[in-house]
């Protein structure tokens, strides 16, 4: 899911943004809104993952990714999972990062897993939440393609690369519930930091564009890798992606050590960040 050697192959276009987040954080919808943003429309010419390409997974040819990216005429958008320590850091690009609470990230992967026609590495009994939650809690960042995503110090790390270094100009610090909260005053912020002029009267019709509603409705043009038949059911990638749910579905003592282990990886004011988007 994240093959740092591809990024070797990487050509920088001034202004390209770089949407560098977790698995399940919120990359589909950051993709989404940046798209919106960028074209002042909610019509494309092709499904977002198109525009947006995917450019660390190892299930496409980079070849074929660079191509794509270079022959793109407008402003680029370009997806990633990869840790800030494994990617290049361009001055004249834009890297926007989300955040989002590790309780809530676990259960949208189980979701995830279980929406796709062919499993991932690692991946047994989805319906044992005990076990998988051991895992989760369990698997290091170095362990986290073996464990299908399933791995706590994964997120973590991830976001504490980018948190070291948010006081950069071009580094952006989003979180989901923020998100979720204040949409419309997030994609205003969000146009700010690229520099679109968005004109005012067509933001109502661009926030519309970007609801889980709307993004459901119309999962063929947002569902990633919808060419290459990999979902059950495209809707149902655009799940519930309520705030908070994660902890009530899980035990007083699962709570617990969550609580412990999150501790070890991260300092307060970072575990505070990551949970609820709050310094």
């Amino acid at each position: 899911m994240t093959n740092t050697d591809r990024w070797e192959n990487f050509s920088l276009r001034d202004g390209d943004i770089f949407i560098c987040t977790p698995s399940k954080s919120g990359t589909t919808w950051m993709q989404a809104i940046c798209a919106h943003i960028v074209f002042k429309d909610t019509e494309f010419y092709a499904p977002i993952g198109e525009i947006s390409p995917w450019y660390d997974v190892d299930g496409t040819a980079v070849e074929d990714i660079v191509a794509k990216l270079e022959a793109q005429t407008h402003r680029r958008i370009i997806k990633s999972h990869t840790p800030l320590d494994g990617m290049p850091y361009l001055e004249n690009a834009t890297y926007v990062h989300v955040a989002r609470n590790p309780l809530d990230v676990m259960f949208s992967m189980i979701n995830h897993m279980g929406n796709m026609k062919k499993d991932l590495p690692g991946v047994t009994d989805l319906e044992d939440r005990d076990a998988l939650f051991d895992r989760w809690l369990a698997t290091t960042v170095e362990g986290w393609g073996e464990a299908g995503g399933l791995s706590l110090g994964y997120l973590l790390h991830h976001t504490k690369t980018f948190w070291a270094y948010k006081n950069l100009p071009n580094v952006h610090l989003f979180h989901y519930a923020t998100m979720r909260a204040d949409l419309p005053g997030q994609m205003k912020r969000l146009a700010d930091l690229l520099g679109e002029d968005v004109p005012d009267d067509i933001w109502p019709r661009l926030i519309e564009g970007v609801s889980l509603k709307n993004m459901k409705a119309n999962a063929e043009v947002f569902a990633p890798g919808v060419g290459d038949d990999v979902w059950k059911s495209k809707a149902r990638f655009f799940h519930k992606g309520r705030q908070g749910e994660g902890a009530q579905l899980l035990s007083a003592e699962q709570i617990g050590r969550y609580e412990k282990k999150a501790s070890e990886l991260a300092t307060p004011d970072l575990k505070a960040w990551i949970e609820r988007g709050a310094i």
